[in-house]
């Protein structure tokens, strides 16, 4: 099983036996030997290969491990509402394995936004500016640097009632850890 994701990883790179076995300070047929699984490595080995590799030591094993996932400002994608006086844009990437949906909102000076969360956890943060969030009987005024939890289930009414664009940001998860 390592044998196997060395062979893959260095393949990945376009690394020849001899190539990773010198960066590794090892002989070539060793190398052979370990992606052939005719020899287990020692610790010290594995944790260079994943240095060499850079990736966790538990992408060796029979663990799940995913890629790290870039989304660039460019590939956003980005929502306006109520007359473009609210903007969101997605920053977590658009990926099946992703269960922490992350936007960044701009809420416009007195304008507002009805964030629903069904079965969702969520963490709002302000960045710059202000606002007042209203869920149920219950209302809390957020400035630059506050946050607030909310609980799965939990409808709020976002108000900015400033003469400043309030920006934050947005966190949402499954309580299950399902997908956001």
């Amino acid at each position: 099983m390592l044998g196997n994701k060395v062979r893959e990883f260095r393949k990945s790179r376009h690394l020849t036996l001899a190539e990773l076995a010198a960066n590794l300070g090892i002989s070539e047929s060793y190398l052979s030997q370990l992606e052939s699984e005719k020899v287990d490595p020692s610790i010290s080995l594995v944790r260079k290969l994943a240095a060499e590799f850079q990736v966790p030591i538990a992408a060796f094993f029979d663990m799940e491990y995913e890629k790290p996932i870039v989304t660039r400002l460019s590939d956003r994608e980005v929502t306006t509402l109520n007359n473009k006086s609210v903007v969101l844009s997605k920053i977590s990437p658009a990926a099946n394995n992703v269960i922490l949906n992350i936007c960044e909102f701009l809420l416009q000076p007195n304008a507002e936004m009805v964030h629903t969360s069904n079965t969702y956890h969520t963490c709002l943060f302000v960045m710059e500016g202000s606002v007042s969030v209203t869920f149920g009987e219950t209302q809390a005024n957020l400035s630059a640097g506050d946050s607030i939890f909310l609980p799965a289930d939990t409808c709020a009414r976002l108000t900015n009632d400033s003469s400043v664009t309030c920006k934050g940001l947005l966190s949402t998860k499954e309580e299950n850890g399902g997908m956001a």
